[in-house]
């Protein structure tokens, strides 16, 4: 739980094909810890057939997860009670935001040689577990800093 008394987002997690981190922040204290960090990687699915959002519950917690044609995996991690809309919407924003950003190349190579770009998005999506912006435009502007208009 953040200091605002309710928690979102638990994790916004990035995997490469085989099942290495790319980018992973954690929010919760339930997954401060590394073997617990560990624990919940173990537990995600790591085929996703589809570029649609999916969905499961995994030790009681709602993981929305999406794959790039790249073979990358996005995962955004909540509480189960948590709505399975909202986590798919902070999912989406931050996706689409990368694949404009990185040109339509969502691969790991692209993703770990625009680490920054890839943080940045993610800081601009979620701070502490709190969502602050899923449109895509908006979290392009911020992370490029430019103006809207």
């Amino acid at each position: 739980m953040n200091e605002l008394g309710f928690e979102l987002v638990k994790a916004f997690i990035i995997l490469d094909d085989t099942g290495n981190r790319i980018c992973a922040k954690y929010y919760t204290d339930d997954l401060k810890e590394q073997a617990q960090q560990s624990a919940l990687l173990s537990k995600l699915p790591r085929r996703c057939d589809s570029t649609e959002s999916n969905v499961q519950i995994i030790d009681n917690r709602l993981i929305v997860f999406k794959g790039s044609p790249g073979g990358v995996i996005f995962y955004c991690v909540g509480a189960e009670t948590e709505n399975e809309m909202i986590l798919t919407a902070v999912l989406e924003g931050a996706f689409t935001t990368l694949d404009q950003l990185l040109r339509h190349s969502l691969d790991a190579r692209t993703l770990l040689d625009n680490l920054e770009l890839v943080l940045l998005t993610v800081d601009e999506v979620i701070d502490d577990g709190v969502i602050l912006e899923i449109d895509p435009k908006a979290i392009r502007n911020r992370v490029l800093m430019t103006e809207s208009g």
